[in-house]
């Protein structure tokens, strides 16, 4: 596995690998809009921290968005 490989699982499950590792699709915890986070590359193990959209975060932080 080398950054930017993308991997494709047999049961068809893609992601790209990047220098934290690959790279999966979540959900903001605030407004549930889709997320690329860093996982495993198994689609059940999910980043285990708080994803959040730009705006999500932006807001979360006290920062204008």
């Amino acid at each position: 596995m080398a950054v930017g490989d993308w991997h494709v699982r047999d049961s068809g499950y893609r992601f790209r690998e990047t220098l934290h590792g690959p790279m999966v699709w979540g959900a903001c915890v605030d407004c549930v809009k889709p997320v690329l986070v860093v996982g495993s590359g198994d689609p059940r193990d999910r980043f285990s921290g708080d994803p959040r959209c730009v705006t999500c975060w932006r807001r979360h932080h006290g920062l204008a968005a």
